[in-house]
């Protein structure tokens, strides 16, 4: 299947995604309850708005740390969609490095697998 390549941050619709669909976005939200700090939630901004996580800020880097986590979680369907480019265009890529290239492709695509469960 051939894949058109996305913009930065833009998810392409996949029907075969049973995560809840991109774009994710992050945002400040506030104490859970009493010694739980969770400053930032995770939410789906597609087609119906629904939280998909909190990020809890009460661990040892504290909420810099918790910021960056709830980033780097909120661009997972950005960043999978973008990986599933990558390891389609490496590839079609003729084989110049063998090793290297096989590496590459290798890993990407583990992690593809990892984080949808491909090919179990």
């Amino acid at each position: 299947m051939e894949r058109q390549v996305t913009a930065p941050n833009e998810v392409k619709p996949d029907p075969n995604v049973t995560h809840a669909p991109g774009p994710w976005s992050y945002a400040p939200t506030g104490p859970v309850m009493e010694g739980y700090e969770q400053p930032f939630g995770i939410a789906n901004l597609g087609e119906s708005f629904s939280l998909i996580a909190g990020v809890f800020g009460d661990g040892p880097g504290g909420r810099p740390q918790a910021e960056a986590n709830a980033r780097l979680i909120a661009s997972a369907p950005a960043l999978l969609s973008a990986l599933r480019d990558c390891a389609e265009a490496l590839s079609r890529l003729p084989d110049v490095d063998g090793a290297y290239r096989a590496t590459c492709l290798h890993q990407a695509r583990a992690a593809i697998a990892a984080a949808t469960q491909e090919g179990k």
